[in-house]
Parts: structure tokens; C-alpha cells; sequence
């Protein structure tokens, strides 16, 4: 059903809030300049895929807000964008865009303001989900990771000392 040639450039992509009810479509995986990938607030169900490890570019990932099920992939603690700074020509933001700015607050006025991707902390957010098993120790790998939302899930053990990492 998706021309995967013509979605080849995507480097955002957000369903965020849309109640989707399936899992995560294996032709992200094809995405090979996704950099946001926003599918929180949604029925989200089954694991996490283990290939978004995979994608070269991927640096802001949200998923909390489902029915994620399963434990934490360690293929995600292998992220390139996360692991070590992006060559310089890699790196280069070309393209500005506009995008809503939401606050928790009510308004009947939305905040376009010109962003760029780079403007976005990188991020692994997986709160409010199902997940079960262990917090892998591999997570202290992602040394350029900001923000990292791992609560009301179903974690077992200790907390990995590498987290500090």
C-alpha cells in the first residue's frame, strides 16, 4: 500500500495522539532518513521492533502513551545518532520547517515557529507502556542521549550503574 520510493527523503514522521490501534508498521523500517519518529498517545500494541536499531539517522523516538508489550530491545541501545556525533555533511540540517508548538494548556492559538530537526533533544521515550523484563546495561552506550522516559512500565532488576553513562 506505500510507494516506499517516494517516502525515501521522510525524516519526520508523527501519528501522535491518532488512537491507532495496530503495531508498528515494518515499512518504517525502510526509512532510512527517519530522524522523529512521534507515535505516542495512541493503542499502540505488540513489541517494539527490533529493527529501529537499524535506522542510520533516527535520533528522537517516541512511543509512550500505548500498549507496547514485550521487553526493551537492546538493538535500540545501538542507535547510531545516539551512539557517536554524525559526520559533518550528515549532520547539516538543510531544511527548515514550520511546526506546531502544543502546551498541556488549552488555546485556540497554535505557535508556528520555524524549527529545524536538529532543534529536537534526542530522545527515547517508552513511558506508560507494558514493557516488561530487564533495563538493558547496554543503555549506558548512548552517550549522546538527553532524555530518556522509561516510567510505568513493568521493569524488573536493578537499575544498570552504566545509565549513568
Amino acid at each position: 500500500m506505500v510507494d516506499f520510493d517516494r517516502f525515501q527523503i521522510l525524516q519526520f514522521f508523527s501519528l501522535a495522539g491518532s488512537d491507532l490501534t495496530v503495531q508498528i508498521p515494518v515499512w518504517l523500517s525502510k526509512l532510512k532518513n527517519l530522524e522523529f519518529l512521534a507515535l505516542d498517545f495512541n493503542q499502540i500494541t505488540g513489541p517494539i521492533p527490533s529493527w529501529l536499531g537499524n535506522l542510520p539517522r533516527l535520533s528522537y523516538i517516541d512511543l509512550a502513551h500505548n500498549r507496547i508489550l514485550g521487553e526493551f530491545p537492546k538493538q535500540l541501545c545501538r542507535l547510531p545518532r545516539l551512539l557517536y556525533e554524525p559526520i559533518a555533511s550528515q549532520a547539516e540540517d538543510q531544511y527548515e520547517f514550520a511546526l506546531p508548538i502544543f502546551c498541556n494548556i488549552i488555546t485556540t492559538n497554535q505557535i508556528f515557529r520555524p524549527q529545524k530537526l536538529s532543534s529536537f533533544p534526542t530522545m527515547v521515550g517508552l513511558s506508560n507502556n507494558n514493557i516488561s523484563g530487564y533495563i538493558p546495561v547496554e543503555i549506558g552506550q548512548l552517550h549522546l542521549l538527553c532524555w530518556l522516559s522509561l516510567g510505568y512500565n513493568n521493569f524488573s532488576g536493578v537499575i544498570p550503574n552504566q545509565i549513568s553513562n
